[in-house]
């Protein structure tokens, strides 16, 4: 669980602490979390976050991956508003990043350069290793993975981030563009669930993933991340198992499920029109890499980015 300030002995001195943020602009949404370290340690609290629901994938293809005037004039009002609470919270330092829906993007130079033009951040855009890897490292923030063959799944709007790691150390990633925002554009929202499956198969089959964390094995299995953390809050757990996600796959495709069973079952409005997208892809997922049971982690990429800024800080 994330750390309680009031301990100091493993929090950031109450006088000795930076504030630090990490934007993360997702294929769904953008997010920033804002962060309270010490930059001694590198042990540090997320102390807020801020969401805005860019949709920055809305109304792609695979054929057309570029990103919308609307969704670029979405994503400079969020990036704005973000900005100004870099400002209002006299943060130290911070890192935008950009994840699937800006690295597959054919514009995304011209995007990048009216995001610096018009809003003055520069972003860095991750490649789906890299990205891989800082989920990890963000996720081991939060659960003590480190000593652990962990398995961690992190299902995005437009791919879905897989590592295997132990004692802190990345012994595997891959991003797969598997997503719950680009498969609910791709299959509906309310139909051709067995489209999606045998889409969702025919990926992970030709990625070899499973026979990777076959060969490496793993103790524990994590997910981070919206979809992920919404079906634990549904299913009223720190972790999922198999037979709870069979139920609530069971559900959302089922008669009366979709988008308003969705909202009925418990998921918040905002996920409902591709919670269903992200159920089946957690499920297949599941009974690919042969997991019984995986653990809701609350920190994620964002997270890792303010360790990694952490980290060099220190070097």
């Amino acid at each position: 669980m994330p750390m309680d300030l009031q301990n100091p002995n493993i929090h950031p001195n109450h006088h000795h602490h930076r504030l630090l943020a990490a934007i993360d602009m997702g294929t769904n949404s953008f997010k920033m979390v804002l962060i309270k370290a010490n930059p001694d340690t590198g042990r540090f609290l997320s102390i807020d976050r801020l969401r805005e629901p860019v949709l920055l994938g809305r109304g792609t293809t695979d054929s057309n991956r570029s990103i919308f005037p609307d969704s670029q004039s979405r994503a400079i009002s969020a990036l704005r508003s973000f900005s100004r609470s870099l400002q209002t919270h006299q943060v130290h330092d911070s890192r935008v990043i950009a994840t699937s829906a800006v690295r597959e993007a054919p514009n995304r130079a011209e995007f990048l350069a009216r995001v610096r033009d018009e809003v003055g951040l520069q972003v860095d855009v991750l490649s789906g290793e890299e990205e891989a890897r800082l989920i990890y490292l963000g996720v081991s923030q939060c659960l003590p993975v480190r000593d652990s063959a962990a398995l961690v799944v992190d299902i995005g709007g437009g791919s879905t981030e897989f590592v295997v790691g132990n004692r802190g150390e990345v012994l595997f990633a891959a991003s797969l563009k598997l997503g719950h925002v680009c498969l609910t554009e791709m299959f509906g929202r309310e139909g051709r669930i067995a489209d999606m499956r045998g889409h969702v198969n025919a990926v992970l089959k030709e990625s070899a993933l499973a026979e990777r964390v076959r060969e490496l094995g793993f103790d524990v299995a994590v997910g981070s991340s919206g979809t992920v953390r919404s079906i634990g809050k549904v299913v009223g757990g720190a972790a999922i198992g198999r037979r709870e996600l069979g139920g609530v796959v069971e559900a959302l495709c089922g008669e009366g499920g979709g988008a308003d069973g969705a909202r009925r079952m418990g998921f918040p409005k905002r996920r409902a029109g591709t919670i269903v997208a992200g159920a089946v892809l957690l499920g297949e997922v599941f009974e690919a890499l042969g997991v019984a049971e995986m653990r809701v982690s609350e920190y994620a990429l964002g997270e890792g980015v303010v360790a990694e800024m952490l980290r060099r800080g220190r070097e």
